[in-house]
């Protein structure tokens, strides 16, 4: 497959903007074509279409690729809510909670500037879904989950053709109402109305490997890598897939790009730990752990590691952060939200069975997003065999 890459520079300059733009043959690096536009900033999002269908064009003609038209309502936009609107979008690409928060500020004022501008109700879902999704907050994942349906469903009554708000329903449906079908169906409308969306097929790849569906999963995730290969998200997700399907070394790489490109996020580092700790590598797992835990804030914890592992051994380490996480969690349960998943998970790689199925209930009640990945984290491994188990994913009834 060619591979193109589009860059660009954006120049603002009183009221007027000016954005040049080429395009590059990716492997070879060899300029294909380029060009500028300039505009006043009051007819920006016709420049937006005007480059949007340039580039298209020189695709399909250049490098031979078949253009798929998007359907889309044309309507101009206030162009203050549309400001708002991409500033909102930066935040949100920050994945941080402060981002998320800071990001339905801009949606807000933008939809307050322009009540029918359905890109911004659209990112308004994606930044309350993200908020559920990943137990950000001191919010429970259902009360910003509902937040981010109506909001999703808000976009589609303003535009059916829109793209982004399909993914966004469809994100709620899979994540926290757990209607399969319907989540299914809104991920293939927006891929059928968006083929290069990144985000769009990110997402329906977390779906479908949550339907044990790893063979489509790992096609959408390179896809997904092929249109922005840059994204810190797709190699997260290439390495829970490779992680989830016991690819230790596969995972282990995708989490290795990510720590060089982001040292600073514990995400990653916790990953090789369980990797490590899995594959006998017991000294490598220690330090992985201290550098997760350190950048999580539980310095305390990360310092007591070492000395640890040196006089009692790598189970005893394993214990102690273990149970240390626990009492972490549950002192902070008293002053703000904490997912059930966190100390299920705890307590199952503990082997404290009952706690473990006693949180599990909990995040079953409260259909926690975490849940859905029951039957493929190893980290439940140990939970197999009991019926208690097979009866809660029978509830769940996710397709096999």
């Amino acid at each position: 497959m060619s591979m193109g890459l589009v860059e660009g520079t954006v120049f603002r300059a009183g009221k007027r903007v000016r954005i040049t733009v080429q395009l590059l043959h990716a492997p070879t690096d060899r300029h294909i074509w380029a060009t500028s536009y300039g505009r006043g900033f009051r007819d920006v999002l016709t420049l937006q279409k005007d480059l949007a269908e340039a580039i298209a064009h020189e695709i399909s003609s250049q490098l031979n690729t078949r253009r798929r038209p998007r359907r889309s309502i044309a309507r101009l936009h206030n162009t203050d809510a549309h400001e708002a609107y991409l500033k909102g979008r930066h935040c949100w690409n920050q994945r941080t909670e402060e981002g998320l928060n800071q990001s339905i500020e801009f949606y807000t004022e933008a939809i307050s500037k322009d009540p029918g501008y359905a890109l911004a109700y659209s990112g308004l879902a994606d930044s309350y879904a993200l908020l559920g999704s990943r137990r950000l907050g001191g919010i429970p994942p259902h009360e910003v989950m509902v937040k981010a349906k109506e909001a999703a469903s808000k976009a589609l009554h303003l535009d059916q053709t829109l793209a982004e708000a399909h993914t966004a329903l469809a994100f709620v449906r899979f994540q926290s109402d757990w209607d399969w079908a319907g989540a299914e169906r809104e991920f293939r409308s927006a891929i059928d109305l968006n083929p290069n969306s990144a985000t769009s097929r990110y997402r329906y790849a977390m779906y479908l490997a949550t339907m044990s569906r790893m063979r489509e999963a790992m096609s959408e995730m390179k896809r997904a890598q092929e249109l922005d290969p840059l994204s810190p998200n797709q190699k997260s997700m290439i390495g829970s897939v490779q992680y989830y399907a016991r690819r230790y070394d596969a995972a282990e790489e995708q989490y290795r790009q990510l720590i060089h490109s982001d040292p600073d996020i514990p995400g990653p580092h916790l990953r090789l730990y369980d990797i490590y700790s899995r594959t006998g590598k017991e000294s490598e797992a220690v330090a992985e752990l201290q550098k997760g835990l350190a950048l999580q804030g539980a310095e305390e914890l990360a310092a007591a590691l070492p000395a640890r592992y040196s006089s009692s051994g790598f189970g005893a380490v394993k214990k102690f952060a273990l149970q240390e996480q626990i009492r972490l969690l549950t002192e902070a349960s008293k002053q703000d939200y904490i997912s059930p998943i966190a100390l299920a998970t705890n307590y199952a790689v503990l082997g404290e069975k009952d706690k473990a199925f006693e949180w599990l209930e909990k995040a079953y009640e409260e259909h926690a997003p975490g849940l859905l990945d029951l039957d493929l984290d190893p980290d439940y491994d140990n939970l197999h065999t009991d019926k208690r188990f097979q009866n809660l994913l029978r509830r769940i009834n996710i397709p096999q």
